[in-house]
């Protein structure tokens, strides 16, 4: 199958939504309270997700390799 760019769009545009809440998070982080680093730690696993899609899909439909996990892309 072919790579399914809206796919790939919507995830790196995930990617690009969670890196930019997350660094305003991070640049305060000493100051976070207990409900602003649970954000943030969902922001991290939004980040993980997204990318783990986008990575699932590229290795299933352009190399045809098909993993099973998360770590295995990475």
């Amino acid at each position: 199958m072919p790579i399914n760019k809206d796919l790939l769009r919507r995830q790196i545009s995930n990617i690009r939504e969670a890196l930019a809440n997350a660094k305003g998070l991070v640049e305060t982080f000493g100051e976070l309270g207990v409900y602003e680093r649970l954000a943030l730690r969902y922001l991290i696993v939004e980040l993980v997700e997204a990318s783990a899609s986008a990575c699932i899909h590229v290795l299933r439909e352009l190399y045809g390799v098909f993993v099973e996990s998360y770590p295995e892309c990475f």
